[in-house]
């Protein structure tokens, strides 16, 4: 099951739908097109890299005036990261993802109990519309946005659907839904919302659905908002992979398959307290995630007066807030917990227990932890 999990977050990772912690700024090469909706623009090289290797896992062209910042995300698999991205550009431009989520589903309702127990995240699968009225609509609300209708982003997903064929991933289902937006400071906005269904067969003979989904916000002065959507779509179809990532990505999965098979005969003869031990383990002791972006966070606040509002809309939409580091940095975790602790190596724990320290924790390998204050 784990492999299915992994292969799914994998999958989503490379699209352009996806998802925190290593800057990877503007690239200086540049080319013209003549074809799509920013004709008149010239366009650059952004490069989106793995923090862990520093190869380019893909790179895209956006406008030459854009401001491009990305983060590699290892939020679901140390080493096969997801991308978050922030864009500015003229015309009131600010374009965003937020982090994907991902949960399991069985058709066997005891084994959704069961594994539930295990740490596993477990969740009925949602139509889509349900999906963005719950989740997404209140943040956009609480920006002060007026719901103007939906539509099926169907060319988007036809173009995404081409590319997971390419892939050999036939047991995928892809829904894109996009809603419109207006406030009354004149800015329009569209909310894309990406719903992968990954389908594989469970351990006892029912069917296993791993599902994941994400967002992309593109908000934009009255007049500018379907010329930078134009360009946004432009850039997911320049998507183009590194072959060198490509090939290494394979291996890592080709090893992980023969690791799960002989993980899977291992648990098959384990006692009961051995499966929980494996999955507590699983779970975790803590919700680490790299968190070395000072650079990052310097960069998005050196762009323009209205930085501080900007990102504040950002921290609500996504659900995370700014904290500070006793030596005078800055980071973003997920909100919004009463307290935070960081190790030396950018790892963090969030905890509501307000007597609860890490430091001299034996099942977190004895770090030191230094206490984070929020940005409040």
């Amino acid at each position: 099951m784990k492999t299915v999990q992994i292969a799914c977050f994998a999958l989503f990772s490379t699209l352009s739908l996806s998802c925190q912690n290593a800057q990877h700024t503007d690239k200086t090469s540049t080319t013209h097109h003549s074809t799509s909706p920013t004709s008149a623009k010239t366009m650059k090289k952004h490069q989106y890299k793995d923090a862990h290797t520093g190869m380019v896992v893909y790179s895209k062209q956006y406008p030459s005036d854009w401001k491009v910042v990305s983060m590699a995300s290892y939020k679901y698999d140390k080493a096969l990261p997801g991308f978050s991205y922030q864009i500015q550009g003229p015309g009131g431009v600010k374009a965003f993802n937020s982090m994907h989520e991902a949960y399991t589903y069985f058709d066997n309702q005891e084994l959704n109990r069961t594994m539930g127990t295990y740490g596993m995240q477990i969740r009925p699968i949602p139509q889509i519309s349900a999906l963005m009225q719950r989740e997404f609509f209140p943040k956009m609300q609480s920006q002060g946005f007026k719901y103007l209708g939906e539509e099926m982003a169907t060319d988007k997903k036809q173009f995404i659907i081409q590319k997971l064929r390419k892939q050999g991933l036939s047991n995928v289902d892809l829904e894109v839904l996009t809603t419109k937006w207006t406030n009354d400071k004149g800015q329009k906005a569209l909310v894309d919302l990406a719903l992968i269904k990954f389908y594989s067969p469970d351990p006892y003979g029912g069917q296993m659905t791993s599902w994941v989904y994400g967002a992309d916000y593109l908000v934009a002065d009255s007049g500018h908002l379907d010329t930078a959507y134009g360009a946004l779509n432009t850039a997911l179809r320049s998507e183009a992979e590194n072959p060198e990532w490509a090939r290494y990505k394979n291996l890592l999965m080709q090893r992980r398959q023969q690791q799960s098979a002989v993980d899977h005969q291992r648990r098959m003869q384990a006692s009961q307290a051995q499966f929980q031990s494996h999955q507590q383990y699983m779970k975790g002791q803590y919700a680490a995630s790299d968190a070395r972006h000072n650079a990052y966070m310097q960069r998005l606040r050196g762009t323009d007066g209205s930085d501080a509002g900007h990102q504040g809309f950002i921290n609500n939409i996504r659900d995370e807030e700014t904290v500070n580091h006793p030596n005078g940095q800055q980071y973003q975790v997920e909100g919004y917990a009463k307290n935070y602790w960081m190790d030396s190596e950018g790892n963090y724990i969030k905890s509501d227990d307000l007597f609860y320290s890490p430091n001299g924790d034996i099942n977190l390998n004895n770090k030191e932890w230094t206490k984070l204050e929020r940005n409040r």
